[in-house]
Order: C-alpha cells, then sequence, then structure tokens
C-alpha cells in the first residue's frame, strides 16, 4: 500500500503535468502535428520494445541483481541497446523516405507527411540518450525504493514538458513535440549520477553474465514484440487509412481514454513486479493471496474508470479542449468499455515474477490475434473509432487467456474472478440506463 500510494502520487503529478500541457499544446499546435508525434511515438516504441532483451527483469527478478560486477555487465548491454535503437531509428526513417519517394503511401496517410523524417530520428537520440542511465535506477526498483523511482519518473515528465511548451510557444513546428523526450532524458541522465543515486558504472564484458542475460531474456524479447504489437500496432495501422488530423483525434482520446492503464501498469512494474518478486524467492505459498489482495483495489478503480468514461467522456472533451478536437468525444467515450479489463493487467507481473516468460509470450500472442481481428471487423465498418473496439477485443482476449495463465501457474481463484464480473456487469448496465435516460431527455 506505501508503494502504490508513492507510485500513484508520483503518477497524478505527471497526469496533472500532462493534462495541463495538453491543454496548453492543443491550442498552440494543429492536430496534424499531435498525429505526427502519435506515428512517430508508435515507430520509436516499436524499435525499443523489438530491441528489449529483458534487461529490466535482469535487475529486478534476477537473484543476482545486487551484484555490482553483474550490474556493471547489464548496465553495458544497457548503453548497447540505446545505440542499437538509435541506429534503427535512422534506418527506420531511411526506408520511410524512400517509400515516400517512390510515392508507397496513400497522398492521405500520415505516413506520406515529409515531418515525419524529423520525428523518427530525434525520438531516437531521446533513446540513446536514455541509455546511458545509472543502473542504479533499475535496483532502486528492485530495492523498492520508490522514492527514488518516482522522483526520477516526475523529473523527467517536468522538465520534458517545460522543454516542450517553451519550444511550441516559440516556434509552434514538429520540433517542439522532440524536445520533451530528449530534455527530459537527459536531466535525469545527469541526475541519476549523483543526485538519485550514488555509485560509479563501469562498462563490464563478462560473457558468462552477458550469456545468461541473453538466455533469460529471449522469451522476453519475443513477448515485447508482441507487446508493441497489442499497444501500438492500431495507431501503425490507422495512420495508412487516416490523415494526421484524424490520428491527432485518436491521440487524444487515447491520452485520456488510457491514463487510468497507464497507471495501473506504473503500479504493477514498480510495486507488484518486485514484491511478487521478492514474495516468490522467500514465501512462495503466499504468492496466491498476495496476487488477489494487490488485485482488489486495481478491480476497484477498474469499474470506476469505467463508469466515468461511459458517463462522461464526451462532456470532457466539450469542456477541456477547443471545437476542433470535439470529434474526439465518442472516442474517449469507447475507452470506457476498455477500462473494464485493466483488472488483468497484474497477470503479466505475476507471470514475470514466476519466470514463465514462455506462458506470457502466449497471452500476448493471443491478445494480438485479438486486435487483429478487431481492426479487420471493426475499422471498416466503423470508421476510426472501429480502433478502440479492436483494443477492447484484444483486451477481452488476453482476459480469457489470463484465466488460463493463471490457473496454469496455480493462482487461479475462481470466486474471486465470479466476483468482479459480477461488478462489471453491474457497471454496464448502470451506464447503459444512464445514456438511455439521456436520450429520453
Amino acid at each position: 500500500m506505501h508503494g502504490a500510494s508513492y507510485t500513484a502520487l508520483g503518477q497524478l503529478l505527471s497526469y496533472a503535468v500532462r493534462f495541463g500541457s495538453t491543454l496548453i499544446l492543443t491550442r498552440l499546435l494543429a492536430p496534424d502535428l499531435m498525429g505526427l508525434m502519435t506515428v512517430g511515438g508508435a515507430i520509436n516504441y516499436a524499435l525499443i520494445l523489438f530491441s528489449d532483451v529483458g534487461l529490466r527483469s535482469a535487475i529486478i527478478q534476477n537473484p543476482r541483481g545486487d551484484d555490482q560486477d553483474y550490474r556493471d555487465t547489464v548496465w553495458m548491454v544497457t548503453v548497447l541497446r540505446g545505440v542499437v535503437v538509435a541506429l534503427l531509428a535512422l534506418t527506420a526513417t531511411g526506408i520511410v523516405w524512400l517509400m515516400q519517394l517512390n510515392q508507397a503511401f496513400d497522398s492521405q496517410s500520415a505516413y506520406s507527411d515529409p515531418r515525419l523524417l524529423i520525428v523518427i530520428p530525434l525520438l531516437g537520440l531521446a533513446e540513446l540518450i536514455k541509455g546511458t542511465e545509472s543502473i542504479e535506477l533499475l535496483r532502486a526498483e528492485r530495492l523498492m525504493n520508490f522514492r527514488t523511482v518516482v522522483t526520477a519518473q516526475v523529473v523527467r515528465q517536468v522538465t520534458g514538458t517545460t522543454a516542450t511548451i517553451v519550444w511550441a510557444w516559440l516556434d509552434p513546428g514538429v520540433l517542439s513535440l522532440c524536445a520533451g523526450p530528449l530534455t527530459g532524458n537527459l536531466v535525469v541522465v545527469l541526475l541519476s549520477y549523483g543526485w538519485l543515486t550514488k555509485g560509479r558504472m563501469r562498462l563490464t564484458w563478462r560473457p558468462a553474465d552477458m550469456l545468461a542475460v541473453a538466455t533469460a531474456g529471449k522469451w522476453l524479447l519475443v513477448s515485447s514484440v508482441l507487446t508493441f504489437l497489442v499497444s501500438a500496432f492500431d495507431k501503425v495501422y490507422l495512420a495508412s487509412r487516416f490523415d494526421a488530423s484524424a490520428l491527432g483525434l485518436y491521440g487524444i482520446a487515447a491520452t485520456l481514454g488510457l491514463l487510468g492503464q497507464e497507471l495501473v501498469h506504473r503500479i504493477n512494474g514498480i510495486v507488484l513486479f518486485p514484491l511478487l518478486s521478492a514474495r516468490h524467492r522467500e514465501s512462495p505459498a503466499t504468492l496466491k493471496a498476495d496476487y488477489y489482495a494487490a488485485r482488489r483495489g486495481i478491480e476497484f478503480f477498474s469499474v470506476a474508470t469505467s463508469f466515468v468514461l461511459l458517463a462522461l467522456g464526451s462532456d470532457v472533451i466539450r469542456v477541456l479542449y477547443d471545437p476542433r478536437y470535439h470529434a474526439a468525444g465518442p472516442l474517449l467515450r469507447a475507452f470506457g468499455l476498455l477500462a473494464l479489463l485493466m483488472a488483468y493487467l497484474p497477470m503479466s507481473e505475476a507471470l514475470l515474477a514466476l519466470g514463465r516468460n514462455k506462458t506470457l509470450t502466449i497471452v500476448n500472442a493471443a491478445k494480438l490475434a485479438g486486435l487483429g481481428a478487431g481492426l479487420f471487423i471493426f475499422v471498416p465498418r466503423m470508421g476510426i473509432i472501429g480502433g478502440v473496439h479492436a483494443l477492447t477485443l484484444s483486451a477481452l482476449v488476453g482476459a480469457v487467456f489470463a484465466w488460463w495463465a493463471l490457473r496454469r501457474i496455480g493462482l487461479l481463484d475462481w470466486r474471486r474472478e465470479v466476483r468482479y464480473l459480477g461488478m462489471v456487469a453491474v457497471v454496464t448496465t448502470a451506464s447503459v440506463l444512464l445514456e438511455l435516460g439521456r436520450r429520453s431527455i
């Protein structure tokens, strides 16, 4: 509870900063710029996950996470990974440029915008900078030093957002959106070697440790690729069918609609994963009770978030944004159904804590299949809002496979699962009745 409270406070501060910056930036920048950043961010996210070999898990979950020589080896791999991401970003930029040159994209596609060639390499440079952070930040997560972890998050958010707003005010162009990641990462790197953590890092080449990290991370790499496809393929696919302005509206709705999911992911990663990893090492008999005790609060948060989005989504958009963005209202309401499935997100941390990376890969593959089917079914018939429904179908498939995965590792409690389904039924019914009442008025 201490860790969740600390993490939630940090995340809420980040939300406040992001929320305020969004209100400012939507008045300084046109929707097409927001759409370009959505596409560029999705491509950069792909490059990050495609190079993920489980370095975070190698520190938090591995029994040798407190060994200085081992951490130095992992840090060297982290630095090399940052270089690889930057090189991949340059390669992706070249591929997009050649395809634009040969008119491979539809003229209405966001991929045909030449400004995308600026966004991709600059975001890759931001990851190169981030790769040089002290590995002691990850060790702070292992030790559940929430103050250090949350401080780094807030500092990155505040400095990056400030840089973006100042640049957008001086020059409202695409460069302003890239200034934030570059500045935020640079500041955290500098602070990670003095104020946030202590200790010096050394580039250490230990073949045995390198092999251990690579072996443990092979399934995580596959799982990370699938995670990207599940979380970003909707944007990549929609960018090929809609222009940058439509993508900007989708991005605004997703930013607000996924705030709750981001908070749950953050709590799961910073608190639940290290906690379950420690329980698995020290007291595996209590793991099932710990898992459901941690999930109880997430269940209530999920249904409350869902009700707010379903009931007030369109009103929130009308109040907060100027008329150019009002079409995002129905999109935001659609994210309400997706919020009901947040309760199953902790399952991923449980599998990671137990070292069941292969099982997690299977679950993510099932989610990807659900997303692909949803995009194929919903988008041609419903337009861009079909992308939200595709995400919901993907999460629903993931929930079914979560039951399978939990049963496989002996953590499934059907009584608690049925109780949550009852809460889902009550919230869904109340939302439908409220909407019918509003229409009758």
